[in-house]
C-alpha cells in the first residue's frame, strides 16, 4: 500500500531478503525475480510470468556494473476487463552479487496499481532496506504510444572506473516525466538485465491485454561503454497464449497475450 510521499516519490514498505532465493511477491509492488505461486482459475500464477533475462558477468567474471539500460515502450491496449487486478511490464536492473542485499531499478507501466481504468507509468527503486521508492505516476496514455525509458548511472569523476553511487531511473512521454535518483551507494553492483511482464491476481485471459507489449530500441552499456544485448535466457510459452518473441539483434523483445 503506498504511503507518505515525499518529494515526489512514494515510499512503502516491504518485506524480502535475497533476490533470487526470495520471489516473494508484495502484492501491488513489482520488483525483485520472484517465485511463482498461488495459481488462479486459468493457472496464470502471481509474480513474473513472462520474461527474457542476461547477466554479462556470468560468462565473464569481472566485467564492471551495467552502467545505462534503455528502451522504449509501446504501450498494449488495455485489458478487456478490469478486476482488481495488476499487470506490470518493465525493463529492469538488478543486482545479483553474493552479498548483497537484493534491488532492483526499474521504469514500470501497470495497470491496475496506479488505476483499474488506465495504464500508469513510474519508475522504481526496490526494495533497498525494506523500502521501495517509486516516482509519482502519470497517466493518460493511450494504446500504441511510445513512452521513452532509461535506468543510467550518474558518473562522477570518483565512480567512473566503479559502481556508480547513484543511477537516474526515468520515464518520458512528451512534457510527462516521472523519474527518481536512486542511492545506490551502498553495495549495489547491477549485473543482470531483464525486460518483464509481472501479474497479480489474474483470474482469466481477458485481464490481460490483447495485443503485445513490445519494447524496443533497446540498448545497454557496460563500464560506461556500449555493448551488443544477449538474452540467453527467455520464459517458454505460458497461460492465456503468451508468449514472449527477440528479435531485430536482440534489441527487440514483444510480450504477447492472445486470450
Amino acid at each position: 500500500r503506498i504511503s507518505s510521499p515525499t518529494k515526489g516519490s512514494y515510499v512503502v514498505p516491504v518485506n524480502h531478503t535475497k533476490c533470487r532465493d526470495s520471489r516473494v511477491f508484495v502484492g501491488g509492488i513489482p520488483g525483485i525475480w520472484r517465485r511463482k505461486s498461488s495459481l488462479s482459475e486459468v493457472g496464470l500464477p502471481d509474480g513474473w510470468l513472462d520474461y527474457a533475462d542476461w547477466q554479462p558477468d556470468k560468462e565473464s567474471p569481472g566485467l564492471p556494473a551495467v552502467t545505462r539500460f534503455d528502451a522504449m515502450y509501446s504501450v498494449p491496449s488495455k485489458p478487456p476487463e478490469s478486476q482488481e487486478q495488476i499487470v506490470f511490464y518493465f525493463i529492469g536492473l538488478q543486482n545479483l552479487k553474493y552479498g548483497e542485499t537484493g534491488t532492483i531499478l526499474q521504469p514500470v507501466l501497470d495497470f491496475g496499481q496506479t488505476s483499474q481504468k488506465e495504464w500508469g507509468m513510474s519508475s522504481w527503486f526496490c526494495c533497498p532496506k525494506g523500502a521501495m521508492v517509486q516516482s509519482k505516476p502519470f497517466t493518460g496514455i493511450g494504446v500504441a504510444v511510445k513512452i521513452n525509458t532509461s535506468i543510467s548511472a550518474v558518473f562522477t569523476a570518483k565512480n567512473i572506473s566503479s559502481a556508480p553511487n547513484k543511477y537516474r531511473v526515468s520515464s518520458r512521454l512528451g512534457d510527462k516525466d516521472s523519474s527518481i535518483v536512486a542511492d545506490t551507494s551502498k553495495g549495489y553492483t547491477f549485473n543482470w538485465l531483464c525486460a518483464t511482464l509481472e501479474i497479480n491476481s489474474v483470474g482469466k485471459c481477458s485481464q490481460l491485454p490483447q495485443s503485445p507489449m513490445t519494447f524496443s530500441e533497446m540498448s545497454a552499456e557496460i563500464g560506461g561503454k556500449a555493448v551488443e544485448l544477449e538474452w540467453p535466457e527467455v520464459t517458454s510459452a505460458t497461460g492465456c497464449s503468451g508468449s514472449i518473441q527477440v528479435s531485430s539483434a536482440n534489441r527487440t523483445i514483444e510480450i504477447s497475450h492472445g486470450g
